[in-house]
Parts: structure tokens; C-alpha cells; sequence
């Protein structure tokens, strides 16, 4: 049975990540923006994490070396041009959505997760609890990621004021769980 706005309560949980607490306590729930992009994901019973990103100019190998994986750090200096900026991007939004999911955000430290993009497929070392994987990249070059124990379903925006662009259905890169 729906309930009215006024009725839901929130409160942050022991990491500050709020949390539903009435009427549907057993919903998990993370949101992100960047630019023109809203992410919301909701998933019952499980923790979730997602984290949109629009790329913007950055010294990325500078950031990579203070907040990456010697790995990650050694994959961004190997790839060139746009595929530098892509990388980097399709990484930190895997780690982002991996440290809301636990509900730390970044102060759990990204290089806390170790991310390979090979053949098209994720694989994480590192992670503290295991994870699906989901890596997306929007319209205009925006980066979109989602992590979950468990499905999720994800509603995406874009405009202000929002305009759904519709639920994602498949990742573009795969999705994998970590040992």
C-alpha cells in the first residue's frame, strides 16, 4: 500500500548515509548527480550504490596516482587521448557507487576497491563485501554506475527540471561479482 510523502522518515545510518526507516524500512536507496544527470536506485533488502559523473578537464593522472591502485594508476598512464578520460571516469564512478553501497562514501577510501575493465567485463579486488557490477555510458559522455548485492531498479533523468529518460535495462560494459 503507498503511503503519502509526508508519512516517509529518514535517518542516517552509523556512516551518515540516510536511510528509510518508515514506511518501507526494508528499501535501500542511493542518489547521484553531475551536470544535467540525476541517478536514483532502489533495491529491496540489499545495499546499493550508484554514482553519475559528466566528465570534465582534469589532470587525471595527477588524480589517478593519489586516489587510484598502483594497477589502475599503471592502466590510465597506458591508455591515450579520450580513452584516458574515459577510463578514469568509468572508474571512479565503479568506486563511488562501491563506497555508497557500503555507505561510507568516499571517505572509505577509493583505493579501498581495485577495478580492471578487460575484454568488456568488471572484476573488482579489494572489496569488502562482494558486489554486482554495472557500467554505463550516457548520451552526452556521461558515466553511470551501480552496485548491488542483489537487482535493483534504476531511474535516470536529465534537464532541469528532470525528464525521464527511462529505466536502464543492460549494462554497456557487463557486470561480474567479486570473489
Amino acid at each position: 500500500q503507498a503511503a503519502a510523502p509526508a508519512e516517509w522518515r529518514f535517518e542516517p545510518a552509523a556512516a551518515g548515509k540516510p536511510r528509510v526507516v518508515s514506511p518501507a524500512s526494508h528499501l535501500s536507496f542511493s542518489v547521484s548527480h553531475s551536470g544535467a544527470w540525476l541517478a536514483c536506485a532502489v533495491c529491496r533488502d540489499e545495499a546499493v550504490g550508484v554514482d553519475v559523473e559528466v566528465p570534465r578537464p582534469a589532470d587525471y593522472g595527477r588524480l589517478a596516482r593519489r586516489f587510484f591502485t598502483a594497477a589502475e594508476y599503471a592502466a590510465l598512464l597506458a591508455a591515450e587521448g579520450t580513452g584516458q578520460r574515459d577510463l578514469f571516469f568509468d572508474l571512479w564512478v565503479l568506486k563511488e557507487a562501491a563506497l555508497k553501497r557500503e555507505g561510507s562514501g568516499l571517505a572509505g577510501g577509493l583505493d579501498e576497491y581495485e577495478f580492471s575493465l578487460d575484454a568488456g567485463c568488471i572484476s573488482c579486488r579489494g572489496d569488502r563485501r562482494a558486489g554486482e557490477y554495472h557500467l554505463w555510458r550516457l548520451q552526452g559522455g556521461a558515466h553511470l554506475a551501480l552496485c548491488t548485492s542483489g537487482g535493483a531498479a534504476v531511474q535516470l533523468f536529465r534537464g532541469l527540471p528532470p525528464l525521464m529518460e527511462g529505466a536502464l535495462e543492460a549494462p554497456l560494459r557487463g557486470c561480474s561479482k567479486c570473489p
